[in-house]
Parts: structure tokens; C-alpha cells; sequence
């Protein structure tokens, strides 16, 4: 125990390096499992902190397998992976985690959803610049070979004037079929904050607010619907469930654009 608080004294303080020491002693002295499940959780972690990503892995997978069912060594599992680039198998780890730590009702899950959102969005990242790359790459190697050909050809006038008029209908076509983000919805923003809706609402008039925004909006004074111009009040308003069960849907899909969102609201808190 002596170990683990010193440990973890170091730790507090940055010193991760020696923190990793004193856990490292404590599991040299052979403790009881509950006590080397916590040592060799908290050795994870400091390795995390100063990049040793294969070391942390080592430690999780020590942990996991006399106790398959530990969210931390799940979760610090995921976050040594993302480290490693490994985000497929981080996201793995870590819903396992999200998953045990909802049954024991743990508090820190919506600090684990954020780490998910994160991982997922640089998974999206990854598979985009990788599809960028492969089209940028096979474009590259038309045009090599159609350079090629213009040279060994290029006696015939006629036939270097057909083959460079291929080039740039192959141009045209690598452009066309560059990977793009689909666009957001219009009605997916509020009229008033522009931003795409977190708690859309939607009155009398059939137009939807955010509804923060919309709220501010009367509290400040303002009687009339902002688009339609008819008069309004709290009263008439209510969740549109259709239209935010559709932007959640699209948020899912599009990690980019949750992302984005997450931020703006992070913003305006």
C-alpha cells in the first residue's frame, strides 16, 4: 500500500516517471489481486502520460486477464490505442468499457463518451485521407502512363492531341469523384443561431428554433416570430422530436459535423 500512495503522490505532481516506479516496487512486493489490479491500472495510466503506449497495452492486458470485466483497464486499453493510431480497436475497447461502466452506473461515462466521439471522428479522418490518398495515388499513375505514351508517340500529331484530350477527361473525372462531406441540411440550423439544433422546437408558425435561442429571443423582447412575423409566446412551442431524432441520425453518420456541433455548444455554454 506504502508503494501505491507514494505512486500515486508522484503522479499528482507530473512526475509520471517516478510514480511508475514506486507502482512498479509495489508489484515487485506481491500484493493481493485487488491491490495489483490497482497498481498495474495506475502503471497504465502513468505510461499513457508519457507515451509509452506498449507498455500501458502490456499492463491493461495483464489486468484483463484475471479480471475481463475492469472498465479501466478497458478504457485505458482504447486510450493507449488511439495513441498507437489503432482506432478501430480503440473504439472497441472503450464501448466495452462505455458498456460496463452503464451497468455499474460509473460517473465518469460522459467523459467516456467524449473520448468515443473523439476516437471516432479521427477514425472517419483516417478512412477519408486514406481514400484521398488511393484516388490521388491511382490518378498519378493514369497519368504516368498516359505521359508515357504521349512520348513514344509523340511523332504522330493526331495521336498526342487524342491522348492529351483523355488526360483532361480524366482530370475532369478524379475531381468529380474526390470524396466529399455531404452538406448540412438548412433545416437542420436554426434560423437564429445559424447552428446546427441540439433541442429543436417548433410553434405555431411551423418553423423550428433552437430552443435556447428562440427563448432568449422573446426574453429579450421580441413578440413576433422572427421569420413569419406572427405573434408569439413560450406557451407555443414544443420539442419537434422528428426533426432532432434526424439531425442525431445525420450527427451519427457524420462525425465531422457531431464534432463540429459539440463544439459550438461548448462555445455557447
Amino acid at each position: 500500500m506504502e508503494f501505491k500512495e507514494k505512486g500515486n503522490e508522484f503522479f499528482r505532481s507530473n512526475q509520471f516517471e517516478q510514480a511508475i516506479n514506486f507502482y512498479t516496487f509495489g508489484l515487485n512486493s506481491h500484493p493481493d489481486q485487488n491491490l495489483r489490479e490497482v497498481l498495474y491500472l495506475n502503471r497504465a495510466l502513468s505510461q499513457i502520460k508519457i507515451l509509452e503506449y506498449d507498455k500501458s497495452l502490456s499492463d491493461c492486458e495483464a489486468v484483463l486477464q484475471f479480471n475481463h470485466s475492469s472498465i479501466k483497464a478497458h478504457y485505458f486499453r482504447g486510450l493507449a490505442l488511439s495513441g498507437k493510431k489503432q482506432y478501430k480497436n480503440a473504439l472497441e475497447s472503450l464501448k466495452t468499457s462505455l458498456r460496463l461502466s452503464e451497468k455499474e452506473k460509473a460517473t465518469w461515462i460522459q467523459e467516456l463518451k467524449g473520448k468515443i466521439d473523439e476516437v471516432e471522428l479521427l477514425l472517419f479522418q483516417e478512412n477519408e485521407n486514406q481514400e484521398k490518398n488511393y484516388l490521388e495515388k491511382t490518378k498519378n499513375n493514369l497519368f504516368q502512363y498516359l505521359d508515357e505514351l504521349i512520348r513514344l508517340r509523340n511523332q504522330n500529331s493526331k495521336n498526342v492531341l487524342d491522348i492529351q484530350d483523355k488526360m483532361s477527361e480524366l482530370q475532369i473525372f478524379f475531381e468529380k469523384i474526390q470524396p466529399k462531406r455531404p452538406e448540412i441540411p438548412s433545416y437542420f440550423c436554426c434560423p437564429i443561431s445559424l447552428d446546427i439544433m441540439n433541442d429543436p422546437v417548433v410553434g405555431n408558425s411551423g418553423v423550428s428554433y433552437e430552443k435556447n435561442a428562440i427563448f432568449n429571443y422573446i426574453d429579450s423582447g421580441g413578440n413576433q416570430d422572427p421569420i413569419t412575423r406572427i405573434p408569439i409566446n413560450k406557451d407555443q412551442f414544443h420539442p419537434n422530436i422528428c426533426l432532432r431524432q434526424a439531425i442525431e441520425e445525420f450527427l451519427e453518420k457524420n462525425p465531422w459535423a457531431k464534432k463540429r456541433n459539440e463544439t459550438i455548444i461548448e462555445q455557447n455554454d
